[in-house]
């Protein structure tokens, strides 16, 4: 019933076949899930929007969203986002007559936290029917 395509996040029991969703606002619908640490994943968008959020961080333990949108660094646009073996974060953006510059913040968590208000997912919603059976909607909160 939504009138523009929802991005949403599958949980898939390759075992069971047994399925949990949630919906992801504002998200691209077609961004990539990459690890990103021990207890991070990264989800980076794969659209130029800006209605839409670059990336998100994903805590899988305890359930924090840490947003990474649209004019957080000023007039340059993310384009590359990793990190390194020893934690480090390492950014890429484009500046307008420059090109590529590369960042390595101080203290990219806090900077996160407090540019952007960290949310916490909401509780996965189980499907009654097994994979690859599930309807189109998202189940029914519980």
């Amino acid at each position: 019933s939504d009138r523009e395509v929802v991005a949403r996040l599958l949980e898939l029991d390759i075992d069971t076949r047994r399925c949990r969703a949630i919906r992801m606002q504002n998200v691209d619908p077609w961004s990539n899930l990459l690890p990103f640490g021990d207890d991070w994943v990264l989800i980076k968008g794969t659209c130029d929007s800006m209605r839409l959020d670059f990336a998100r961080l994903w805590n899988r333990t305890t359930g924090e969203v840490l947003r990474i949108r649209p004019g957080m660094f000023g007039s340059e646009k993310l384009e590359h986002i990793g990190r390194l073996s020893d934690g480090c974060v390492v950014l890429t953006t484009l500046r307008s007559h420059e090109g590529q510059v590369v960042h390595f913040p101080a203290d990219f968590w806090n900077f996160l936290r407090s540019a952007s208000r960290p949310q916490t997912l909401e509780p996965m919603q189980p499907y009654e029917t097994l994979y690859p059976d599930i309807p189109l909607t998202l189940p029914e909160r519980s």
